[in-house]
């Protein structure tokens, strides 16, 4: 079923309405910081996320732990 141009047009700029509205509206609010290891001495995070191919099927794995 093809759309006719006026309905490819009207969802186009709704789309682009909407996209537009999204991005003013997360530019005028930064994202808060929620530190959870302040620890100066492990930069590489409390969570300990790692990816890796961890049974050996040639697909990288995420490992926490």
């Amino acid at each position: 079923m093809e759309l006719s141009v006026m309905k490819r047009s009207l969802y186009l700029s709704f789309s682009l309405l909407l996209t537009t509205t999204c991005v003013l509206h997360a530019a005028e609010k930064p994202w808060t910081i929620h530190t959870i290891d302040p620890s100066t001495q492990s930069r590489r995070g409390a969570d300990g996320i790692r990816l890796a191919d961890a049974n050996s099927d040639g697909l990288v794995d995420t490992v926490t732990g």
